[in-house]
C-alpha cells in the first residue's frame, strides 16, 4: 500500500499471487480424490451400502466428477463458492431410461441460494436460481416459442435494464422450490 501511494496515480507493478496458493490446494483435491461414500448408520446392512457405493462410483465414473470436483473445488478457493448439479439423462434418444450425471457449474455466481436460509449445507432453503446467459439466436433455436414480444412491453423495458435481457444475449433461469407436504404419521 505504502508504495502504491508513493506512485501518486502513476502506473504500479502489481504482481497476483493468488493463482499458486488455488493451484496447490486444488492439486492437493486433484491428488486425494474426493468421493462419495456409503456408510451404514447403526445395525443398517453393510452389504447394501457396499452395493449403493458400487452404484454411485459408477455414475462418478461415467460423469467424469473428479473433474466437476475440481472445477468446484477451483471456485470455491478462488472465491468462496464453488457448485455442482446432479441431473437426469436419457441414456439414448431412443429410450426413456434416465441416468443420474454429475454437472459442471462453471460459474460460481449463476447459483442463488435462498437468502433466509440457516443451515450450512442449505438443506432449510425455500428456493434457489441457476441462470444463465445465453447468445439470442441460440435462444430462439432452445426456445422457437418464446418470445421477447410476448411478455409485454412493460416488462421487457424491466427486464432490459435489470441486465436480464439485451439486444444479443438473454438471461434464461432455472428455478427450484421447496414445497412441504402435509403427512400423517401413526404408530
Amino acid at each position: 500500500d505504502g508504495d502504491v501511494t508513493t506512485r501518486k496515480g502513476r502506473p504500479c507493478l502489481t504482481i497476483n499471487t493468488l493463482p499458486q496458493f488455488v493451484a496447490q490446494v486444488v492439486g492437493d483435491i486433484r491428488i486425494n480424490r474426493p468421493s462419495i461414500k456409503a456408510r451404514p448408520a447403526e445395525d443398517a446392512d453393510k452389504d447394501l451400502a457396499s452395493i449403493r457405493e458400487g452404484l454411485i462410483r459408477a455414475i462418478e465414473h461415467d460423469s467424469n466428477a473428479q473433474q466437476v470436483y475440481a472445477g468446484a473445488g477451483t471456485t470455491q478457493v478462488g472465491c468462496g463458492l464453488g457448485n455442482f448439479r446432479l441431473v437426469l439423462e436419457y441414456a439414448s434418444d431412443d429410450v426413456f431410461e434416465r441416468d443420474i450425471r454429475f454437472k459442471a457449474i462453471p460459474n460460481p455466481f449463476s447459483v442463488v441460494g435462498d437468502a433466509a436460509r440457516t443451515e450450512p449445507t442449505g438443506r432449510d432453503a425455500g428456493h434457489a436460481f441457476l441462470a444463465e446467459d445465453v447468445p439470442r439466436k441460440m435462444f430462439e433455436a432452445r426456445y422457437p416459442d418464446k418470445a421477447a414480444a410476448d411478455l409485454g412491453q412493460d416488462l421487457v423495458t424491466d427486464l432490459a435494464s435489470g441486465g436480464w435481457m439485451t439486444r444479443d444475449i438473454v438471461r434464461v433461469s432455472e428455478y427450484w422450490v421447496m414445497k412441504d407436504k402435509p403427512a400423517e404419521i401413526a404408530m
